[in-house]
């Protein structure tokens, strides 16, 4: 064989696209809209998106969105042996295996669920005539808004968003395909003009060691964690894609089951090339050959040149071009006119677009009308269209499996059929089954109801779809035998369901509604039947036992009527054997059971139903089952649950028994008056609940149901729902550009509830947790913080990127049963863009390079300004011929790398612009200046509180950089003590190496490398938090943090010996900060992260100490400090100083010292301030001054007697204090109430000089705010409460000591009084 480049351009006629209609522009499906109103994507409810290649390089499952809940459960089943004595058609040789891709619930583009409230989704029926299942859907990728989608008016040339190129199967679709025994396939697609900005070309990645496939690793590992069996590769972009042999093969060698398709119509060379050869082995496990082929020449030269035409050549059917017109050329592969079994398998792609999606072109072709509101195909009154439609083409136009094929085509103007070519499945396909064993049961749930029903009665009023609960339907749909024609039918019965005709009349049921005995429908058997009519239901291979019974669970609207099970055994197929049901019931359901044992030693071949009566006779059948008594399962173990949600969400979870032992679990809820809610019906691990719609106590039950429907004894949990908090809600607003939902300030979540209804908490356990991030991204952990029992609301300090976050509200004290708080889901503000990095530019020979789709999740557009001048907009194009213009159609387009550079930034959904990236030629190929920050970001990230002598919590840091290898640091600050009072924590352990990449250039800040504009390497929250007073970016992530250029430095003096390390260590290896410390009082930690280029980020919190001894300076300074001290020492002194200090301290010593200071010297200047002491001196100064005080001093205090020995330790501040990170004094020296900037130090409330508390801690009082108070404030939002850290010991205030008073003391802070209030004024002024 030759070796192929397969070198194509898009095929428009033909060719296998998101967009058929391609070729028939007046009959394009219409789209699903996403679902609306109640049934709308719930805060906590699972979905599934669609996946770029960068998505898939970086998977794994703690990042990707709900991945524990997509999984899929169920194994895939065997199927029984073929037995065409019990076939409709014993020629069909049932070789030819069938490949059905076509959309899954309704092919929303978003908000694709697992399950929901609907009633409108679809849900496949007809699993016997399938083989694989691959989900032809397409989804949005993740990160993708929906607001930006108007499926009213979107155009599929132009969707305005961007598809993933992977789609993964719903995890509930694989388990119901498994339970059938069909394989779950998901897809892989490349074509620029419905992918545009993705390509195959960044599929081929290597690792470096072992220089395997990157996303051929990831794509396994995906495989096998969702429980899918393989890929269907649509290969429609131009270009040489020879190197996906040695990538599928990979995934072929797997396990995985593989399908190779290109628009190439034949089976030839050129196709056989990608099944398997000598350099690469199998590559793929078939291939789909493009419409228009030929079977019977396909099946000739397979054989010929060695290729298994039924394991390996799958000829494809244009099913939605096709509709009901014709056959597709499906007949064009038959054995003969005879025998209709295909010469090679079948690829029927996309049907559900034309029985489904296609109903809206049918109804405004015959009748002018549409809906722009909602497509008819998704209101409840046309689904009784859809369900006969999906009949028609897999049982024949006539949906009737003995009466298919071309003669037997009819319209079924009805339904907006016109067409009568088409043959039908059955037609070319024997029904497959996996029924086997002694035991079966079905409640023939199709997957969908208008409600719920548990033992005939209405258990929830709710509509619902879910696949996971659908069980196993007919084998045939249907085959009804009387002694002349049929005249007996068969439908599918959920109860009171409206319904009307294609002008939108209400039209009325053929037989009265009466619903489901469990689950959501029954199966109904109406019509005549003066003569005996006989419904095949089930092909079987079922062992009989000397204690085996069969169970029928039905109903009948008259009480002569004649039910009978009818039974064909394997050794007698020609014969239907009949068994009495009783007398039947007409006001309830009657579960008949029949005995077997008579048959001991047989296999049931065929199960079904025997109806007799006069007149219009009405048949419900609620159950059917055949039963060995040794199926009953145990109670489910490990029953848990795991959230309530504010809005009534919930997750459990329990221990899954064997699937060859228990066919699925039944959840519900039971109230205080004994009603039975019922919640779920599916086998799994967990369960999520979209509203469990009850209040007060109640309980939840979990049951078991068995092989053979029998079902377990439940396990039961309280929940007490009055004892948790109510109406937990957050502040929120919209982006910028509309397009999220999500926290209304940034670095901020702000909590509110009710209090419980009944119960007294003690308190509230509050934690804020961000969801679905990897270890690898720094935002990922938590926060949590203890409040009060009189709070409820809480301001909680969170990132900056817009992920989805999870806050819970545990009420300490009482007894909430079994589940102990009450959660909230949401999405923090998003107010930053990640740059583009290494992994999204390619240098290339020649000085050249080239983009790829950006890393970061959220991108909306790339800015490019400089040597290249364009934006690229995510989703969009590049053809002309559909009227689009756009880079991102042709992002992977070669460059030129200029000598100035190009300058690249991102534009996010939230309108966050990121850092900024600059590309240029160095020496003749790439290279990079690097502007932007590192991401820095800690968990826990609330502040601690530390006993003495205690191990601090660990906090874990996590640094993430675009381009190179970052740098962790860590410093104590002490928060009151003056600027440089600071000393950097040890670091033990290795941190990563250095890349050094040669690639990296300097930033020169020259004329042409500067943008018009400062990159942002963060978003500024207001006007006043850009540069701080050291030029040092301030930007208030929640915690203290900030973004930094490489030429601005965020560190602090590290020698002031005023402040130790004392107990804590950085492993920068983890990013751990560890140990116990010894000081005692407040610390600010501030972490910083440094990449290789000098850009830095930081972030810090606050670490309390309480008791023990507030730690001294270790050694005597050689110049004065630059503010006072915030606690008195210990112990005196051993002999008095010789000089004063250059501030005064704010409390009097412990004790007195044993000689006077020295003589006080006077200022060479007077003073222009009043002191900032505490007390007024106690007695006048030596000397006046030269200009009188700005205010009189207070009246002084009385001394004590007698001086304390020991100071008093400081009080806690309470939950509900309204201070900073201050306590206030009868002096008024309260900080203020919290807030982002903090308050100064007061003398006296209402002080003139405006030294009194901000309103709200939002401002400080005036120019005398003491720095120590803007150091607060500034890492103020970490208190839970007011968004101000609530600290112990951190205050000027309060110590509990008698002032005694000396009056070389008092001389001392009189005559530096000035000075220290100039300098407070200079630094504060700058």
């Amino acid at each position: 064989m030759s070796t192929h480049k397969n070198k194509r351009r898009l095929v428009a006629i033909g060719a296998l696209t998101a967009a058929s209609a391609l070729i028939i522009p007046a009959a394009f499906a219409a789209d699903s809209y996403p679902p609306q109103g109640d049934s709308a994507v719930a805060s906590a409810q699972p979905v599934v998106s669609g996946y770029r290649v960068q998505d898939l390089r970086d998977w794994t499952p703690e990042s990707d969105p709900f991945a524990s809940q997509l999984r899929a459960t169920v194994p895939l089943q065997p199927r029984i042996d073929r037995n065409p004595d019990t076939q409709v058609k014993p020629e069909l040789d049932g070789k030819s295996e069938i490949m059905l891709m076509q959309g899954d619930y309704g092919n929303s583009f978003f908000g694709s669920t697992t399950f929901n409230n609907t009633f409108t989704d679809h849900t496949l029926n007809f699993w016997q005539y399938t083989d694989y299942w691959s989900p032809w859907h397409g989804g949005a990728s993740l990160g993708v808004p929906q607001a930006i989608y108007n499926p009213a008016t979107s155009d599929w040339r132009n969707r305005g968003f961007e598809f993933g190129v992977l789609t993964l199967p719903s995890p509930e679709y694989t388990n119901a395909a498994h339970r059938n025994g069909v394989k779950s396939i998901a897809i892989l697609y490349f074509d620029p003009s419905f992918r545009p900005g993705l390509t195959f070309t960044e599929m081929f990645d290597k690792d470096p060691n072992s220089q395997g496939y990157l996303i051929a690793k990831k794509l396994v590992d995906m495989a096998k964690y969702y429980g899918f069996d393989g890929y269907f590769l649509n290969q429609e972009e131009w270009g040489d894609d020879s190197e996906f042999k040695p990538f599928m093969s990979y995934l072929t060698s797997q396990g995985l089951w593989t399908q190779w398709y290109d628009t190439n119509s034949s089976f030839n060379e050129s196709k056989a090339a990608w099944l398997r050869d000598d350099e690469h082995g199998r590559i793929h496990s078939s291939v789909f050959v493009n419409y228009g082929n030929n079977g019977k020449r396909m099946n000739s030269w397979a054989l010929a040149n060695g290729y298994d035409p039924y394991k390996e050549v799958f000829a494809g059917i244009e099913a939605n071009q096709t509709g009901f017109r014709s056959s597709g050329g499906v007949d064009q592969g038959y054995t003969s006119a005879e025998n209709h079994s295909p010469l090679t398998s079948i690829a029927l792609f996309t049907p559900s677009d034309h029985y489904q999606r296609g109903l809206d072109d049918n109804i405004q072709e015959i009748t002018g009308r549409r809906d722009s509101a909602r497509p008819f195909m998704q209101q409840q009154p046309y689904q009784w269209m859809i369900a006969q439609r999906e009949r028609m083409y897999f049982s024949g136009m006539k949906q009737d499996v003995t009466q298919t094929g071309s003669a037997n085509g009819q319209p079924n103007p009805a339904v907006g059929v016109k067409g009568k070519g088409w043959v039908g499945v059955a037609d070319f396909a024997p029904a497959r089954s996996v029924i086997q064993g002694s035991n079966f049961w079905t409640n023939f749930s199709t997957g969908k109801g208008m409600r719920s029903y548990t033992k005939g009665a209405v258990s929830n009023t709710s509509q619902w779809s879910d696949m996971g609960a659908q069980s196993i339907l007919p084998s045939w749909q249907w085959w009804i035998t009387g002694q002349d024609s049929p005249t007996l039918k068969a439908d599918f019965d959920y109860g009171e369901e409206p319904r009307v005709d294609l002008q939108g009349k209400e039209v009325a049921l053929p037989y009265s509604p009466v619903g489901a005995y469990q689950g959501g429908n029954s199966l109904v058997l109406y019509g005549q039947a003066q003569q005996a009519q006989t419904i095949r239901l089930y092909k079987t291979n079922l062992s009989v036992k000397d204690n085996s019974t069969a169970e029928v669970v039905w109903r009948a609207k008259d009480a002569a009527t004649k039910a009978r099970l009818a039974l064909v055994f394997a050794d007698k197929p020609g014969e239907v054997v009949t068994l009495s049901l009783g007398a039947a019931s007409t006001d309830g359901w009657k579960d008949s059971l029949v005995d077997l044992s008579d048959f001991q030693g047989h296999t049931i071949a065929t199960m079904g139903l025997q109806v007799e009566g006069s007149g219009d006779v009405q048949v419900n059948v609620g159950k059917l089952a055949v039963s060995d008594e040794s199926a009953t399962p145990a109670i489910p173990a490990g029953f848990t649950i795991n959230e309530l949600t504010t809005d009534g969400e919930m997750n459990v979870s329990w221990q899954k028994a064997d699937f060859a032992s228990v066919d699925s679990y039944i959840l519900e809820a039971v109230d205080a008056s004994g009603n039975v809610r019922h919640l779920a019906q599916a086998y799994g691990d967990s369960r999520y609940v979209k509203k469990v719609d009850l209040e007060g106590s109640y309980m939840l039950r979990l049951r078991a149901v068995g092989k053979d429907g029998s079902i377990s004894q439940p396990a039961e949990l309280v929940v007490n729902r009055s004892a948790l908090p109510s109406e937990l809600t957050y502040a929120t607003a919209k982006d910028a550009n509309g397009n999220f939902t999500q926290a209304a300030n940034s670095g901020q979540v702000e909590l509110s509830w009710k209090a419980p209804a009944s119960g007294t908490p003690t308190g509230y356990k509050v934690r804020l947790e961000t969801l679905y991030a990897g270890e690898d991204n720094p935002y990922h952990g938590y926060a949590e913080y203890t409040v009060g029992p009189e709070d409820t609301s809480v301001s909680l300090p969170a990132p900056a990127e817009g992920l989805m976050f999870r806050a819970t509200v545990q009420p300490l004290g009482v007894d909430t049963g079994a589940i102990p708080a009450l959660a909230l889901r949401g999405r923090y503000n998003d107010s930053y863009s990640r740059p583009m990095g290494r992994q999204d530019f390619v240098g290339l020979d020649g000085a050249k390079y080239k983009l790829v789709n950006p890393t970061t999740k959220d991108w909306q557009k790339i800015n490019a300004t400089g040597d290249q001048s364009w934006t690229a907009t995510r989703g969009k194009n590049n053809r002309s011929d559909w009227g689009n213009r756009d880079e991102n159609g042709q992002l992977k387009r070669t460059r030129p790398l200029g000598t100035h550079g190009a300058t690249y930034s991102i534009t996010d959904y939230a309108g966050n612009t990121s850092g900024q990236v600059v590309v240029k030629a160095k020496d003749g190929a790439m290279g990079i200046v690097d502007r932007a920050a590192p991401e820095l970001w800690a968990s826990p990230w609330n502040d601690q509180e530390i006993t003495w002598g205690a191990s601090m919590k660990n906090i874990v840091a996590t640094a993430r950089d675009n381009f190179s290898t970052v740098t962790l640091s860590a410093k104590l600050v002490d928060p009151d003590g003056p600027e440089g009072n600071s000393v950097a924590i040890p670091t033990t352990g290795e941190g990563p190496k250095a890349l050094n990449d040669p690639m990296l250039l300097p930033d020169t800040n020259e004329p042409s490398d500067e943008p018009s504009a400062e990159p942002t390497a963060a978003p500024t929250h207001g006007p006043d938090n850009g540069w701080d007073d050291e030029d040092e970016p301030i930007f208030d992530w929640g915690a203290r943090s900030a973004n930094t250029r490489n030429n601005h430095s965020t560190d602090r003096a590290a020698n002031d010996s005023g402040v130790t390390a004392s107990g804590l260590s950085l492993d920068v290896a983890s990013g751990t900060i560890s140990g116990t410390p010894t000081w005692s009082g407040t610390r600010e930690l501030v972490l910083t992260a440094t990449d290789e280029s000098g850009n830095a980020s930081t972030m810090s919190l606050m670490l309390t100490v309480n008791g023990g001894a507030v730690t001294p300076t270790p050694t005597p300074t050689t110049e004065p400090s630059a503010e006072p001290t915030v606690a008195p020492t210990v112990t005196p002194t051993a002999a008095p100083s010789t000089q004063p200090s250059a501030q005064p301290s704010t409390d009097p010593s412990a004790q007195p010292t044993a000689e006077p200071s020295a003589q006080p010297q006077p200022s060479e200047e007077p003073t222009t301030a009043p002191s900032a002491s505490v007390s007024p001196s106690a007695s006048p100064t030596a000397e006046v001054t030269a200009e009188p005080s700005a205010q009189p001093t207070v009246q002084p205090s009385q001394p004590s007697e007698q001086p304390t020995t020991q100071p008093q330790p400081s009080a806690s501040a309470s939950s509900d204090s309204d201070q900073g990170n201050g306590q206030g004094s009868t002096q008024g020296n309260q900080a203020g109430n919290g807030g982002n900037t903090g308050i100064g130090i007061g003398n006296v409330p209402n002080d003139p000089q405006g030294n009194a508390p901000g309103t709200n801690g939002q401002q400080p009082g005036k120019d005398q705010a003491s720095q120590a108070g803007n150091d607060q404030g500034k890492s103020a939002m970490t208190n839970p409460k007011y968004s101000a850290s609530k600290k112990a010991g951190s205050s000027l205030a309060g110590t509990g000591v008698t002032v005694a008073v000396i009056g070389a003391i008092a001389l001392i802070l009189v005559m530096t009084g000035g000075t220290l209030t100039a300098l407070r004024r200079k630094r504060e002024e700058r």
